[in-house]
């Protein structure tokens, strides 16, 4: 994909596109590859299998990996509902563990369609 057509497209699902590019110096490339590796992470996969387990320690690790990723990719809409999942997570409050892990998936999905 041609970089300013992508680069739009992120911008308008609302990703904070200057201030990740200012944590990857402006490289753009370096930021297509890290996002690319990103939408690979294990930890999206684990994060369900954990919560469908019931196995919480291990949720709240891949949710607190997924959340200072996101982050630095400044993916703010993925962000915001992987801070909603960490904090769930943090208070032992496990009653919308499945719907917040659905609205993860689907900003996942999101992102992977500009990809």
């Amino acid at each position: 994909m041609e970089r300013n057509l992508f680069l739009n497209n992120l911008k308008k699902y609302g990703a904070d596109i200057p201030g990740a590019l200012e944590r990857f110096i402006g490289d753009v490339d370096l930021y297509y590859q890290c996002l690319l590796k990103f939408m690979d992470d294990k930890d999206f996969v684990c994060l369900g299998q954990a919560i469908e387990a019931g196995d919480y320690q291990p949720a709240f690790e891949a949710a607190h990996s997924l959340k200072g990723v996101s982050g630095n990719l400044g993916l703010s809409p993925l962000y915001k509902v992987i801070c909603d999942i960490v904090e769930a997570l943090r208070e032992n409050d496990h009653s919308s563990l499945n719907i917040q892990y659905d609205a993860i998936i689907s900003e996942f999905h999101k992102i992977k369609e500009i990809l």
